[in-house]
């Protein structure tokens, strides 16, 4: 794959701006290209990429794979032939916690505005959070995202729907997973519940910790006190939760990694929260999915984060941007780093990086 990184590189500056990538998706026409270099190019990668492919894909689909393929493939390797193609921005994709909200758990109102013309401009706004539904939806209210045509991923990638509630992807744990995991909370006498796709929050704890009572808060969410034998076996679940101080989840994380992660995902999703979910999950594979349904590319994406589980957000995107307050983590891995969360970081990044003011 290396050769075709260097293709691109050798060519470059015959196209105009994208113009790669964009016609192997069909949006430029033929005439921006000396069209001798340009089947030496196609006739090259498509050589190249037949040698991988295990099955035939109709035209669309190898068009959308290739570009997809390519532009993952430099991000990795962190090359410039990507980096200096910049591709205009459709969708983008805002962690809540430390990012969209304050440390006083508000959204700023130069965030909101900034937001704004995002969505006047016809941009997708897509909540990215470990949070169901009902936990965003009164910041979707207050951003103005509506309708069944904007979207949220919630669960840290495991549900993806519209801002109006339509189920788009979803991937549950079954009752054993759910079983497992909350008999070895209580062997390891560590606080536990689970979510399920309704936002209700599930615990077999009688003595409820108080994060967890947070979490139900925060997520405008039920708590229910039930053993596994007391759901249906049909029950499935969108995440387990390991809760509590953070020296408590910083002494069993290696143990409930060993203990699930041949099996599942597991997350650290803030200081004082371990999440477990279906295996492969996380929030750059959901916003990759939901790009590939809705014809955005992944250098048509920029994403908003500032802890470890943005991470995988922040490869799957063209322009990722940590906060000023995030972790040393998250800063190295980003492409921009902006200010605070307190002090209008989201704000001044869209300005300079979308909307041009």
């Amino acid at each position: 794959m290396s050769e075709i990184g260097e293709m691109v590189d050798r060519f470059h500056g015959q196209f105009c701006e994208n113009a790669i990538l964009r016609q192997l998706t069909g949006d430029f026409d033929l005439q921006f290209f000396d069209n001798r270099v340009f089947e030496e190019l196609k006739v090259s990668l498509t050589h190249k990429i037949a040698t991988f492919r295990q099955s035939a894909l109709s035209l669309c689909d190898f068009q959308r794979n290739f570009s997809t393929s390519l532009f993952l493939y430099n991000r990795r390797n962190t090359s410039k032939h990507v980096k200096e193609i910049p591709m205009t921005i459709k969708l983008i994709a805002f962690d809540i916690g430390d990012t969209l909200l304050s440390s006083a758990k508000v959204i700023l109102p130069s965030t909101i505005a900034a937001v704004r013309k995002c969505l006047a401009r016809g941009l997708k706004i897509v909540l990215c959070t470990g949070r169901p539904l009902a936990g965003v939806a009164p910041f979707l209210a207050e951003l103005g995202v509506t309708g069944d045509d904007q979207y949220v991923v919630t669960y840290n990638g495991t549900v993806t729907e519209t801002v109006s509630g339509r189920l788009v992807i979803s991937h549950l744990i079954d009752h054993a997973g759910y079983v497992a995991m909350t008999e070895f909370a209580a062997a390891h006498r560590l606080p536990f519940n689970v979510v399920n796709p309704q936002s209700t929050i599930i615990t077999a704890d009688r003595d409820i910790d108080p994060m967890i009572v947070v979490q139900a808060y925060e997520n405008r969410a039920g708590v229910l006190v039930r053993e596994p034998s007391e759901m249906p076996a049909n029950f499935a679940i969108a995440k387990g939760v390991f809760v509590g101080t953070e020296a408590q989840l910083d002494a069993a994380e290696n143990a409930v990694r060993v203990a699930f992660s041949p099996r599942f995902s597991v997350i650290r999703a803030g200081r004082q929260f371990l999440e477990v979910m279906a295996l492969g999950i996380d929030k750059g594979k959901a916003l990759l999915a939901l790009g590939e349904q809705l014809g955005v590319l992944p250098g048509e994406m920029m994403a908003f984060g500032d802890e470890e589980n943005d991470l995988a957000m922040f490869d799957a995107v063209g322009t990722a941007v940590a906060m000023g307050n995030g972790t040393d983590v998250a800063k190295a891995h980003a492409d921009v780093v902006t200010a605070s969360n307190d002090e209008d970081g989201i704000a001044k990044a869209l300005a300079s990086l979308v909307l041009g003011d």
